[in-house]
């Protein structure tokens, strides 16, 4: 198990990574006030997400694989599985703090901040400057499903990585 929370703590390690540089990729953006900017800044924004995710996901994938080597037990799906949901994590703080707060229009700025990937998704899906109260149910669900983009990157990143190292380790050792 301590394996498993090294393993969480590389996460958010990786995610902290992944909210700055995309910070600097949505403030590069905004310099330019175009409408199409602003979907090829989201555009941009989750590609460098979902490479740092698949990077990090691939080298855990990568301590699995060499775990597996040394003492021949696989690690479990729920393993990455629980680890894409801990990716989630802080958006859905944040997103909980955004309920609890339904009613500051100041928060309902800082969100996306504290959500740098989406920063464009969620400035297309309302503008900032009404409520989280006010916004309708379809807005409120997009809002919330955006990081789920997070866990597949890396749920993506460690199979792309995991199964092609045991197989191929499979394949190396002599059969009886």
């Amino acid at each position: 198990m301590p394996h498993f929370w090294k393993s969480c703590g590389t996460v958010l390690i990786w995610l902290l990574i992944s909210e700055l540089m995309c910070l600097v990729v949505a403030v590069s953006f905004a310099i330019m006030s175009a409408k199409w900017i602003r979907y090829l800044s989201l555009l941009c924004g989750i590609t460098v997400h979902c490479l740092l995710l698949g990077s990090c996901a691939q080298k855990i994938a990568k301590q699995d694989a060499a775990h597996y080597r040394i003492t021949g037990q696989r690690t479990t799906q729920a393993k990455p599985a629980f680890l894409a949901l801990c990716s989630m994590i802080p958006a859905a703080l944040t997103y909980l703090l955004l309920t609890v707060n339904s009613r500051s229009v100041l928060y309902m700025n800082l969100f996306p901040l504290l959500n740098a990937p989406f920063i464009q998704g969620y400035r297309l899906i309302f503008s900032g400057r009404e409520t989280f109260a006010a916004l309708s149910a379809v807005q409120r669900i997009l809002t919330a499903l955006l990081p789920i983009i997070t866990a597949a990157a890396f749920w993506i990143g460690y199979q792309i990585s995991y199964i092609p190292a045991l197989a191929k380790m499979d394949a190396s050792t002599p059969r009886s």
